[in-house]
């Protein structure tokens, strides 16, 4: 072999050039320090734990994740960013990168207030979206030209699959790391045992997350539904828009009176499914059905061609067992039902199927029929599938669908982090090429009637059979068929030897013969009530029990009852040979069964009064019909934005900037361990918590420099300053 080979190896120098895939984040950090956002996020996330790492630190760690753009675990991201750990922690003011175990542990202990509190300042002021929102490009224009800031509501469900835990005497008791965080519940098209329900409050025009709660199961409804009001009130007062120029659109599973409630109350006009097919049921609907216009509903032409027309005015009732938070019930609530219609075979998705085509029940609660007509109702609603979307592409881009931690606040902490990010890119996105004000040319409108009939039958309501009363003797016959049954059991009972099974009870217990009953010394009276076997045992058991209510002011309770709770009444039983015991267990279930009769007979002949004053289930619901208005002169428009454009142009420009940190610290001497100068310190006072954040800050003195290297117009259209060779 002719020449000589020599392969030399060396660890890798230091370098100060960022990795590419910190780039991103690391121009994030320096923006947000430099505009004071680390410093309020570092006084508004509080976290009560003893010693270790501050919010602010998991926030660092988080943005530098989310940002970097790749869908890795916690673990995974850390090591990729082991080697510029405190160069990249410098950037934000601390003294190094957290470790995944940190994080971990500080997720464990976040408080959901504090979180809470965080939510909506972080993803609306902090994010920078309210410039986003305040153009006109993000509003919809409805029938008379008018702007609307259109919101969304919507939950996603995670599931979760439990796996088989062996139990034995040999391993510690089984415990699963999600009962915090998750529960059983409807979790849809998605295979799950237990389930996290994840609700957002989004802006449907620009996709700015607006709030966010995270709860275990199906959620918290109500709660989360004041919640999200409380934020979308406050985020229009910071537009100075009217909240009549908002429109709420929410699923289905809001469309019951309590939902629709707490909407009206804060003012806020709101589209959604109403969850009451049965009004579809009703004569003076199907009579609508027939004789109203049926105007086509404006799509893309990939589903059923769907019309749509305004059915009316009709007054919900709140279900019986719809209460406030204060125990007070929910009162009625009027409001402008649209009804669609398309053909459709087979049973009904949502509505009903009648004579070939499946009708639809939507509200539209406060809003105008000349500007919102029934077809631009109708194709408003269904407009939520945009949502869906942006659901996927959140996945993609900020790959939330991982759990972070198993405590239900950690979850909701990180979740909001990265939604914060998806604000932001957007945000960044917009301001580097921001779109004319100036509004395109709103298209005329063209109603186009939809000229397939709709049957005759359609009209045609079948007759609901009504209960008929029970014959005016039918309650006395019943009577007396129960007294002739108690006297049979009377002679059964009669035929025991009492004075056996009296012999061990002391103190006056006696029966009543004739009457079938047990008298106990104080004279209450015992019924019999059941007769069951004895496991192990050839004899049965005759049980006898007084009266709801009797022992209640007996005063020999506290020497014969065990029992603490105020209701509770003697019980007592006897052993009896099987021969003589099925026959009085027989003639038993037949006095039970004519009890059961009379007060049902009782119930029909003489009702009782209707306390709540509201009318028997399966009442018609009323319907007035709606003023004959023509709709505007304009189609509903917009909106223009393309927010998806704008987050990937940012994304992508940020990923072409190399990095360079140099980053020097002072030489501070050790301390000793032994010395504590303070009185604090000697007697291990609580630190403050400006003393906690200072704990891993930079050290004063430390000098930072960064150098941002990219071409000049990529450094253009980020907003930073060209100099030096880039300007070239």
């Amino acid at each position: 072999m002719a020449g000589t080979k020599r392969v030399v190896t060396q660890a890798r120098g230091k370098t100060e050039r960022l990795p590419d895939v910190l780039g991103p984040a690391a121009l994030e950090l320096l923006a947000l320090s430099e505009s004071g956002v680390l410093e309020e996020v570092g006084r508004r996330l509080r976290v009560v734990r003893e010693g270790g790492y501050v919010g602010l630190d998991v926030f660092i760690f988080l943005v530098s994740y989310f940002y970097c753009g790749e869908n890795v675990g916690l673990r995974a991201f850390y090591e990729r960013a082991r080697e510029a750990k405190k160069e990249l922690a410098a950037l934000g003011g601390r003294r190094s990168l957290m470790t995944p175990s940190s994080v971990s542990r500080l997720l464990s202990a976040v408080e959901a207030a504090s979180v809470r509190k965080l939510s909506s300042w972080l993803l609306v002021e902090a994010s920078g979206v309210l410039d986003v929102l305040r153009h006109p490009w993000v509003q919809t224009r409805d029938a008379r030209g008018e702007g609307w800031h259109v919101f969304e509501r919507d939950g996603r469900v995670h599931a979760l699959r439990h796996r088989a835990l062996p139990e034995d005497e040999t391993r510690p008791a089984a415990r699963r790391r999600s009962d915090d965080i998750a529960a059983p519940g409807y979790s849809g098209r998605k295979r799950g045992d237990v389930q996290v329900h994840r609700t957002v409050l989004q802006h449907g025009g620009s996709g700015a997350y607006l709030n966010l709660r995270i709860a275990p199961g199906n959620g918290e409804r109500r709660t989360e539904l004041a919640a999200d009001l409380a934020v979308l009130r406050g985020v229009v007062a910071q537009l100075g828009v009217s909240p009549k120029r908002t429109l709420l659109r929410m699923d289905g599973e809001f469309g019951w009176v309590p939902s629709l409630s707490l909407v009206r109350e804060a003012g806020i006009p709101c589209i959604t499914r109403i969850t009451r097919p049965g009004l579809l049921d009703q004569l003076d609907v199907r009579r609508r059905l027939v004789e109203g216009t049926w105007c086509r509903v404006p799509d893309s032409g990939s589903g059923p061609m769907r019309s749509a027309m305004d059915l009316g005015l009709v007054t919900l009732r709140p279900d019986r067992a719809s209460v406030r938070e204060d125990g007070t019930p929910f009162e009625p609530i009027e409001l402008r039902a649209v009804v669609s219609r398309y053909p459709r075979e087979g049973s009904a998705e949502h509505g009903r199927v009648i004579e070939g085509w499946q009708y639809e029940l939507f509200a539209a609660m406060d809003l105008e029929a000349d500007a919102w007509p029934a077809p631009d109702v109708v194709a408003m609603y269904f407009g939520r599938s945009s949502q869906e979307n942006r659901f996927i592409q959140e996945d993609r881009e900020v790959h939330l669908q991982r759990i972070f931690s198993y405590c239900a606040a950690g979850q909701e902490l990180a979740t909001l982090i990265g939604l914060f990010t998806w604000n932001r890119a957007l945000a960044c996105g917009f301001k580097m090429a921001p779109p004319p004000e100036e509004m395109p040319k709103q298209p005329p409108r063209r109603d186009e009637t939809d000229p397939r009939p709709v049957p005759e039958t359609t009209a045609t309501v079948e007759a609901v059979p009504q209960p008929q009363p029970p014959p005016p003797d039918l309650l006395a016959q019943t009577q007396e068929a129960l007294d002739h049954a108690n006297a049979a059991l009377a002679e059964l009972t009669d035929a025991l030897d009492w004075n056996h099974l009296l012999r061990r009870r002391v103190g006056g217990w006696r029966y009543l013969t004739g009457e079938g009953l047990l008298a106990c010394p104080a004279n209450r009276r015992l019924a019999p009530t059941s007769v069951g076997s004895m496991s192990r045992s050839r004899k049965m058991r005759i049980h006898y029990i007084a009266s709801a209510g009797t022992c209640t002011d007996c005063p020999r309770r506290a020497g014969c009852l065990n029992s603490v709770r105020p209701g509770a009444t003697k019980l007592t039983c006897f052993l009896v040979a099987p021969d003589v015991a099925l026959p009085i267990q027989e003639r038993l279930q037949t006095v039970h069964l004519l009890r059961r009769k009379l007060r049902s007979v009782d119930a029909m002949t003489n009702p009782p009064p209707n306390r709540d004053r509201r009318p028997p289930k399966g009442t018609p619901l009323p319907l007035r019909p709606c003023e004959d208005v023509s709709p505007g002169a304009y189609a509903t428009d917009g909106p223009f934005l393309a927010p998806a454009v704008a987050r990937r142009r940012f994304r992508e420009a940020s990923r072409q900037l190399q990095v360079r940190v140099r980053l020097h610290l002072p030489a501070v001497p050790k301390p000793n361990p032994l010395f504590l100068p303070s009185a604090s310190q000697r007697q291990r006072r609580r630190l403050s918590w400006q003393a906690r954040t200072e704990r891993y800050a930079l050290p004063d003195g430390s000098d930072l420099e960064v150098v941002i290297e990219a071409k000049a117009e990529v450094l253009r259209r980020l907003g930073l300053p060209v100099s030096g060779s880039a300007a070239a």
